[in-house]
């Protein structure tokens, strides 16, 4: 009797695996349990917000070098398709947003002057910016890398050996944390007389005898299925290690859309071709990995906005999101867009763009024009949940809440009621929304714990969804604090 039950276990165990294999991609590793606190994010709806920060912030400006340290957005450098600066700011994100202009101390011949179309990365607490061409000689192609310390304001040269990719330009680099320590890639680009696919690698850690040793740069050595040679690409850090990833770019005669995997130790690169939905070739988007609740197997999202692509040269607006399984995952890969609450930015490409945490995406600068109306831009927008999306609007063919917004359900064209639930005295045993005011008083930091600890509602007609043709809502009172979520450009 006790082996036909541990049968019965065995067989029902191996159905609820089979059920979880067939709903989601499979995954070789357990939840991180540093997920455990992450909200789901995958049925609310994300709104972008422009904002304007006090201080002196840069001029308009396109592929500038950028970072997040220290919860600190920083901006060095960039061009605006005339004019190469050589200028560095930081936006303090908490308690305010705020910029200030940062000193540029050069060390020896260090110098941003004329570098355009640079790769660049960070590292601790700087900001590397490698090659790049001269902007008023384009024949003239940069091999060295420039560090930037954002506490002691200093440039300096990197002092590295070994064979580096010698000049280039229009590049992509990712950085790696590994148990060999930290690694930096570098792929594609173009050298002055054609398109590159080679890939390098720059160990930052070197140690010979547990003495360290400058940065050693190596060719690595790979097979598989090659991406073609390219340039103004994505290429990020896996969730994973030891696997990059790599997303869309050009080579002067068309661009890109497909996705690639490269295991660093093994030299193999895959070609991720199961997967579905719609996402647009282009080139100078912005890429970026979104940490998921512990709840979804997949672990990260793949983001991608903006960029210029196609036949027709389209600068793309939408926000495209990949939820990734493992390298090489055999459930398929699924495209969507960003479900959206509110309207989408114009096109933009060249802009700097940033994952700051769950809940929050930064996006700065870029071009939204063609020649010489270029549309360069100083904007600030900052991409953040604004509420839950309601059951009836949510994908009913269980596909889970990615999908774009604009359904011919969604009432985002007219202002919103928020209420937050929580501890606060609301009367009548309810709890109270928070006002404009309010909410304006809140930091950044204050409206992530607000978000991510307080139960997110809209208010609509008791006993279902307010019909769309109607426009007044009722079922509320009329002494409630409304609070629009609709964004001007003076709320942070």
């Amino acid at each position: 009797m006790a082996t036909i039950a541990t049968r019965d276990a065995q067989r029902k165990m191996h159905r609820a695996l089979l059920f979880l294999l067939l709903a989601s991609p499979p995954s070789a590793t357990p939840a991180w349990p540093e997920r455990a606190g992450i909200p789901d994010r995958s049925k609310e709806a994300w709104r972008f917000t422009e904002h304007t920060a006090t201080g002196v912030g840069p001029f308009a400006r396109t592929l500038a070098a950028s970072a997040v340290i220290g919860g600190d957005f920083y901006v060095v450098g960039g061009h605006d398709g005339n004019t190469v600066y050589t200028d560095a700011f930081r936006l303090t994100l908490d308690p305010s947003l705020h910029w200030t202009k940062l000193k540029v101390v050069r060390q020896e011949n260090a110098s941003l002057k004329k570098r355009a179309m640079q790769a660049h990365w960070s590292v601790d607490r700087s900001i590397f910016i490698h090659g790049g061409w001269d902007n008023s000689n384009l024949s003239t192609i940069f091999s060295d890398i420039l560090e930037y310390n954002v506490d002691s304001q200093r440039l300096t040269t990197l002092q590295t050996t070994g064979k580096g990719p010698g000049p280039i330009c229009r590049h992509a680099a990712a950085v790696m944390h590994t148990d060999a320590g930290r690694s930096v890639f570098v792929n594609g680009g173009w050298d002055g007389k054609e398109w590159l696919d080679s890939t390098w690698r720059l160990d930052l850690d070197a140690s010979v005898d547990g003495r360290p040793l400058m940065p050693v740069w190596t060719v690595l050595r790979t097979e598989g299925f090659t991406p073609w040679k390219r340039s103004h690409h994505c290429l990020m850090a896996g969730p994973r290690a030891p696997h990059l990833l790599l997303f869309g770019g050009g080579d002067g005669d068309q661009d890109f859309q497909d996705l690639y995997t490269l295991d660093v130790t093994t030299g193999y690169w895959n070609a991720i071709s199961n997967t579905t939905g719609v996402n647009k070739p282009r080139i100078q988007g912005g890429c970026g990995l979104l940490q998921l609740p512990a709840s979804d197997a997949n672990g990260h999202a793949l983001i991608a906005y903006g960029g210029i692509g196609g036949k027709e040269g389209t600068k793309h607006h939408t926000v495209e999101v990949l939820p990734l399984g493992l390298p090489g995952a055999k459930g398929g890969w699924a495209w969507a867009e960003l479900r959206l609450s509110g309207a989408w930015p114009d096109g933009r490409n060249g802009h700097s763009f940033h994952i700051v945490n769950s809940s929050c995406m930064l996006v700065f600068g870029g071009a939204a024009g063609f020649g010489d109306d270029r549309g360069n831009t100083n904007a600030l927008l900052l991409v953040r949940p604004n509420r839950l999306v309601p059951a009836h609007e949510l994908p009913r063919d269980g596909a889970g809440g990615w999908s774009g917004g604009g359904d011919e359900d969604d009432e985002d064209d007219g202002p919103q009621l928020l209420s937050l639930d929580g501890d606060r005295d609301g009367g009548d045993g309810g709890d109270a929304p928070l006002s404009r005011e309010e909410l304006q008083t809140k930091t950044v930091s204050e409206l992530d714990e607000i978000v991510r600890t307080k139960t997110v509602t809209r208010r609509v007609q008791p006993g279902g969804p307010k019909k769309k043709k109607k426009k007044k809502r009722k079922g509320v009172r009329p002494d409630t604090p409304r609070v629009s979520v609709r964004a001007t450009k003076d709320e942070v």
